[in-house]
Formats: C-alpha cells, structure tokens, sequence
C-alpha cells in the first residue's frame, strides 16, 4: 500500500504520467492511492494502512508539510513504514525539518543527496504501534563468588599446642628482669590498725577519731550531707557505690550525720 500526497496546483498530465509510471513500478501486488493535502483530514484513511507515503513526489515539489500534517501521516502508516518528503529549497532548512520530524516521532531519518533543485528526507514509523506492549525479561544477578579457603589453610590454636616444645610461647617469668622483682620485693608493706588494739599513732582510717569519741562520750559528727545524686540520705540500698556516706544510717536532706561508736 502507496500513499500519495500532492496539491491541487500541480499539472494533471505531470500527475498522471508520474502515478502511471509508479502503479506499473509496484503491479498488481500493491496498490496505489493518491490524496490532496487540501482534503488530508477528509480522506477517510485508516490508521496504520500504508506501507510507504510519498509527498512531493511530482514537480515542482511545492509541498510544505506542518507538524499536524506530519502526525497524521504518521498515524497512517504501519509499523515500521516508510515516509519520503521531497521539499524545495526555498522556505525552511533541512535542519528545521529534521527536527520537525524528529519531534513528531519519526526516526531513521536521512537526508537524500545528489538534488540541486530540492531537499530530500526519508525516514520511518518506529516498528511498534502506539499503546502497544512487550515483555521485559528481567536477569538476576549472580552473587559474587567467595573463594574459602580450604580447612587445612586455616590457622587454629588449641590447648594441646601448648605442650608442644616446638611452639614459640611465651614464658610469663620471662617478663620481669631481676631489677623488677628487686623493686617489687622492696615496696613498703601497707598496714593499718585492724588487727591492733588501739588505733596506730599515725592513723587514717578514722579509727582514733572513733575511740577519741567513744572516751568522751559523744556522737561522731561527720560532714553536713550534701547528696550529688539526691539518694544518699535514703540508706545504702540507694546509694552508689562510690557513695561517701556508704554504711551510714539514713538522714535528713543537709542533716550533719552523727555516728555513736558505742551502738
């Protein structure tokens, strides 16, 4: 199926000598139409129909198609049809064409070469239709492959490597040279007063101010009590374990805490 596009202002005879020359070109296998693109609109043809449109096709070539033009040529060819535009010089540029077609959808589009007289374009319907659709087969990629290593080139260690006398290990008394064990073996022994009777002359461990206040009979005082954490006064079940008041009685909020050795 052949479309052919041409205006009213062009000769009949050129009309019938080229339409002559092109219905024994195709034969009895095709067929050819010939339409006024005065009357496009009105033509009544079916969508995707043509297999090849031809606009200007006769001389002079006097056919400047517009964007609406275009689409509806579009509209009727098929799948992958073919559209051949022959324009004169004069009017727009090629590279204005171009990008008409372009726009309205036509691809392949090339520009004929060898015409003095003429710009030449062909270019075709892509190969699908409108609303058509196709399925997208999606591929999985594969994992990346993780090269293990095999057991016997992995290290391990186990309790028995250690009784072997091959194995480099480290002795624990090695560590200390003899200047450390002489500095450690003449460090001063901490002592203090619990096992004594009396509290040491040098005391700080609070020992003597306890026996100093159990002779005179009166209540050890300590600091007024100012919590940080604002449990302190409530007993050792709530207090830190950093808490200075640890092992006192419970008191009051700024309470002076008062301890009776004699209790």
């Amino acid at each position: 199926e052949i479309l052919v596009i041409t205006t009213a202002s062009v000769p009949s005879d050129e009309v019938v000598s080229k339409l002559g020359a092109l219905r024994e070109h195709v034969g009895n296998k095709g067929n050819v139409r010939m339409e006024l693109l005065e009357r496009l609109s009105l033509a009544g043809i079916d969508d995707s129909r043509f297999s090849f449109v031809l606009v200007g096709h006769f001389d002079p070539p006097d056919v400047t198609l517009k964007g609406e033009q275009l689409a509806f040529l579009l509209k009727t060819l098929k799948a992958g049809g073919k559209l051949k535009i022959r324009e004169p010089l004069e009017g727009r540029s090629a590279t204005e064409l171009q990008s008409l077609l372009t726009l309205t959808g036509y691809v392949d589009i090339k520009l004929g070469e060898g015409e003095t007289s003429s710009k030449i374009f062909t270019c075709q319907k892509p190969s699908f239709e409108v609303g058509s659709s196709s399925q997208i087969l999606s591929f999985k990629k594969k994992a990346p492959k993780v090269e293990t290593k095999k057991s016997e080139d992995i290290w391990t260690i186990s309790a028995n490597d250690f009784d072997d006398e091959e194995d480099d290990v480290l002795d624990e008394d090695g560590l200390l040279d003899d200047d450390d064990i002489q500095k450690a073996s003449t460090a001063p022994e901490v002592t203090d007063c619990s096992t004594k009777k009396r509290a040491c002359k040098d005391c700080t461990c609070g020992r003597a101010e306890m026996e100093a206040a159990e002779e005179e009979n009166r209540p050890l005082t300590g600091p007024v009590a100012a919590s940080a954490c604002g449990n302190c006064y409530l007993g050792d079940a709530f207090r830190c374990s950093s808490c200075p008041y640890l092992g006192m009685p419970s008191f009051k909020p700024g309470e002076q805490v008062q301890i009776f050795p004699w209790n």
